[in-house]
């Protein structure tokens, strides 16, 4: 199993973590949680390794975006989901889009070794998620399971299932 599953899988045993369930459920989600987060290690300590110039360029940044996007009347910064992309994107009037990507562009030629670092570090997270575990986790057969659980937990937690023979 690769790291990017373990992760995912330990993700979630968190949000299960209050669910009822069988004792023996229980004991192994809290056993596998323990083994996952150890085996994590390497990823997390990766992953919240701080790059010096990220207060800088998030300061830059949010003073393009109030200065470029519109505003709703509560002066939030106004957004919209894309029917294309799904994603939530900035609402401009105006030329202020183009103004907007030329300032950003100098944010980023600003703080081009930040973002270098960021894009090496992601890299780096990336290969780390890559990696194959060999840790066992703990099964446990269905009837354990709890009984509300959705498609995609059991997709993920089906690592904890003992597959019984018919």
């Amino acid at each position: 199993m690769k790291l990017e599953k373990v992760l995912e899988f330990v993700n979630e045993l968190k949000k299960i973590e209050n669910v009822e369930a069988h004792s023996e459920f229980s004991y192994a989600a809290m056993k596998n949680s323990i083994l996952g987060k150890q085996e994590l290690e390497i990823f997390k300590k990766v992953s919240l390794d701080v790059i010096d110039g990220g207060e800088e360029y998030r300061k830059d940044r949010i003073e393009v975006i109030g200065k470029y996007v519109e505003r709703d009347e509560l002066q939030n910064i106004k957004s919209e989901k894309s029917p294309v992309d799904g994603r939530s994107h900035f609402v401009f009037i105006g030329d202020n889009k183009i103004f907007f990507i030329k300032a950003m562009e100098e944010v980023e030629k600003k703080h081009a070794d930040y973002i270098k670092k960021i894009k090496s570090k992601r890299e780096e997270i990336d290969k780390i998620l890559e990696q194959t575990s060999s840790v066992e986790f703990m099964k446990v057969p269905l009837e354990y399971f709890p009984n509300k659980i959705t498609p995609k937990q059991m997709e993920v937690l089906k690592v904890m299932l003992v597959e019984e023979e018919k």
